[in-house]
């Protein structure tokens, strides 16, 4: 078990707010009492997994409107980089496309997501692939960043934070929108929405279609996205349900690789990726150095209002993935890709080391349910949630072909399967001591079972042969946090909090241990203290950990 401890103080966090920070109150005032009542209902499905400021957690609530004049086309983490401790990272140099950003200094895999309270991460690596869900900010409400291991959520363990969305909520009103935007680096966006409205009190359908384009600041690092968002809704009284599908189609130039001090002098622009090496000491650049991934994203949301006190969540969800990348690869051994000597002309000279174009392809399946039950009632907030996911996918590798041998057939070279099963159960209670002194605790159990079956990519030179995979792992976490909050003079707080967070390894971990050997989890020891001055128009404050 590897352990993290961030006591003693590891860092200190100092911010000033912007108008992105604010929380952004629906007005209310114009509500009819049937969009009002709507309202209601789907902010039900965000409770469980959210803070507000009588917890003491650090957090960041980022609004519709906030959202929306950011908006031009840039991924998520584009967007999210003006929220305190967030790093964002773009490949193409133009926030789209292969876009990351990291939190507290923790990578996407140590960064839990989720949407509708449904788990974004990937299953096996953890991390969030942007433009798997191309233009997401056009399909999102609201945001909540919360910093640290924060409050028990679904899916993979948070150690630098989370990021929760939930998907824009149904209009009472009928409504359309078209945009469009051009950019630096021929970077252009096309969006249209339309709403319904609520029509025979009862039903709304909310529609939208985007295209996203970029070449990219870096050479070759193009990005073309294609996605939509669809969500039909049921209101009947104190019932709302809201089946939605988002996701899309993504292709991108591959430009992850760095430069060096040279030429970034010289070239801030080069890309080595796709890199050619002729056999006249010529160079040129592979035109088809791409990811291309398919995404859709199914939810069915059920929220009910049984009285002032009780609501319920539940949440059905299917997402499928399947994409593929094409790489370059120069100077390759081929009995590392299973492929025996290829015969030439000259039988003393077959062909054992050649240029080749490979294809990494794969899909899955990943499905579940999430529910909560929130509580209410005079000083006490009670939440009681959790989860149960099953994740199905496949690895494999093909030879498309070999440079110097042409004609030479289509060779898959490995191939592996996983699953996954993913559970937990939680409960959170938010209690008003005294005025304005609040406690908190919240208490998590987490199951995973990971296996991991077949043949992978990775040679290995002392047998001669491609890594066999025969991995079974069953965890175990408890996830235990209690905090204090005291709110004084109205617009000031101060709080405290502990929190343990774990997580199990990625599938790295496991692809990339010796033959035999187990990665370990990991276990997060989390110490807040943090002070929070706010009001309408303006927020600071100070949060050490």
């Amino acid at each position: 078990m590897k352990r993290i401890f961030l006591l003693p103080l590891t860092a200190a966090a100092v911010w000033c707010a912007m108008p992105v920070h604010a929380d952004e109150p629906v007005e209310t005032d114009s509500m009819t009492p049937d969009s009002m009542k709507l309202y209601e209902l789907q902010q039900i499905e965000v409770t469980a997994t959210r803070v507000d400021r009588k917890t003491p957690v650090a957090y960041a609530d980022i609004g519709r409107e906030a959202i929306s004049r950011r908006n031009f086309g840039s991924d998520m983490p584009t967007l999210l980089q003006m929220t305190p401790s967030v790093v964002a990272t773009s490949d193409a140099g133009n926030g789209i496309g292969g876009t990351a950003f990291r939190l507290r200094g923790s990578d996407a895999s140590r960064i839990n997501v989720t949407t509708n309270g449904v788990p974004m991460n990937d299953a096996e690596s953890h991390s969030v692939y942007w433009y798997d869900t191309p233009d997401m900010a056009s399909s999102v409400g609201t945001i909540q960043v919360q910093r640290g291991a924060g409050t028990s959520t679904n899916g993979t363990g948070a150690f630098g934070g989370s990021v929760n969305m939930t998907t824009a909520p149904m209009s009472s009103e009928f409504s359309g929108e078209a945009s469009l935007s051009y950019g630096s680096y021929n970077t252009n966006k096309q969006s249209l929405q339309i709403g319904s409205g609520l029509m025979g009190g009862h039903w709304t359908v909310d529609a939208r279609l985007s295209h996203i384009s970029s070449d990219g600041y870096v050479d070759r690092a193009f990005t073309n996205l294609e996605s939509y968002m669809l969500q039909v809704g049921y209101y009947d009284g104190g019932t709302a349900v809201k089946l939605i599908s988002f996701g899309g189609v993504a292709r991108v130039g591959l430009a992850y690789d760095g430069v060096t001090k040279e030429q970034l002098e010289t070239d801030r622009r080069y890309n080595s990726q796709g890199l050619v090496k002729h056999a006249d000491g010529s160079i040129s650049f592979y035109d088809n150095q791409t990811d291309n991934y398919t995404q859709i994203n199914n939810q069915l949301i059920v929220n009910h209002r049984f009285n002032a006190r009780w609501t319920l969540n539940v949440t059905g969800h299917y997402t499928y993935g399947s994409g593929y990348y094409n790489q370059y690869k120069n100077g390759q051994t081929l009995s590392e890709y299973g492929i025996a000597p290829i015969p030439t002309d000259d039988p003393n000279e077959p062909i054992t080391e050649s240029n080749l174009i490979r294809r990494k392809s794969m899909d899955n399946h990943f499905g579940g349910v999430v529910a909560s039950a929130n509580y209410t009632r005079g000083r006490v907030q009670l939440a009681l949630g959790g989860a149960g996911n099953v994740y199905d996918g496949g690895h494999w590798g093909n030879v498309m072909s070999v440079v110097d041998a042409p004609g030479f057939p289509r060779h898959e070279y490995y191939r592996n399967a996983s699953t996954k099963y993913d559970a937990n159960v939680f409960a959170k209670i938010n209690w008003e001591a005294a005025r304005g002194l609040n406690l908190y605790a919240d208490l998590q159990y987490r199951f995973i079972r990971h296996n991991i079956t077949g043949t992978n990519d990775n040679f290995n030179s002392t047998t001669s042969a491609l890594q066999e995979l025969d991995i079974h792992r069953t965890y175990h976490f408890f996830n235990p946090k209690a905090g204090v909050n005291y709110t004084f003079a109205r617009n000031h707080k101060v709080y405290v909090s502990f929190a343990v967070a774990q997580k199990e390894p990625t599938r790295s971990n496991f692809t990339d241990t010796k033959n035999g050997e187990y990665p370990t989890s990991e276990r997060l020891y989390d110490w807040e203290f943090g002070y929070l001055f706010h009001n309408d128009r303006f927020s600071s404050g100070v949060n050490i950990f």
